[in-house]
């Protein structure tokens, strides 16, 4: 059974430390909740609390054609692509199936000169709870950490799996330093969420990057890239 992992967070960094910590005690936590094996559905009311408390949302892109894909440069390997607003999908196989997410960090070229100077950016996921129809909130999961001084670190890749379910799946939170935007992702036709599939998700770190559908650079153009920072996010099946 896949728990969360991550190579490690911010060096040097005292709220780099306490994440750390808190996602190894939190593992056992999370590995129970998949454990479980219940069908969250819609009711679950820490994800439905996380939608209902409204403010900004984090705007979801989702790299067409990318099912089957291990990361963004796996995803773009095969031609040109382009990303869609992933709120615009329908519901695909990972629908009452185990899902593994794993955050990789920065598109291309968001530490470089040519993007907006990002110091200190924080991903967290939310992961429902274990009681179905609780109120309490979710499970927050540190998925990844970068800071630019006084010298630039990021983060490793981490990896979660998250329960059946055929309604809220995870909610993400995502603070580049102008307060915290958020999501949750669906599996139930909610025009208004993204719906989880298997694939490549871009969490845009500008308000509306992925409203519309455009055409992605190639993954050696961190250039192009820069105007479209974003945190990927691969979902595949267990």
């Amino acid at each position: 059974m896949n728990t969360p992992t991550s190579s490690d967070t911010v060096a040097g960094s005292p709220a780099g430390t306490n994440r750390r910590v808190f996602l190894i005690a939190g593992a056992s936590v999370l590995a129970g909740s998949v454990l479980l094996r219940r069908d969250l559905g819609t009711t679950n009311g820490g994800l439905a609390a996380f939608v209902a408390a409204g403010g900004p949302q984090i705007s979801v892109g989702y790299v067409d054609g990318s099912a089957g894909a291990t990361s963004l440069a796996d995803a773009l390997a095969s031609g040109d692509r382009r990303a869609v607003n992933a709120s615009s999908l329908r519901v695909g196989d990972l629908r009452n199936h185990v899902a593994e997410l794993a955050v990789h960090g920065f598109t291309p070229g968001v530490t470089s000169d040519v993007c907006c100077p990002y110091d200190n950016v924080l991903v967290d996921a939310h992961i429902p709870s274990p009681d179905a129809f609780g109120k309490d909130a979710t499970i927050p999961f540190y998925a990844w950490t970068f800071r630019r001084l006084p010298a630039a670190m990021a983060s490793g890749r981490s990896r979660f799996v998250i329960a059946p379910s055929r309604g809220l799946r995870v909610g993400f939170s995502v603070d580049a330093g102008n307060g915290p935007s958020s999501i949750v992702f669906t599996n139930a036709n909610e025009r208004s969420l993204p719906t989880l599939q298997r694939g490549v998700y871009l969490l845009g770190l500008q308000p509306d990057a992925w409203r519309e559908p455009r055409s992605l650079p190639t993954i050696d153009d961190a250039t192009a890239w820069a105007k479209l920072a974003s945190i990927v996010v691969v979902a595949n099946g267990v």
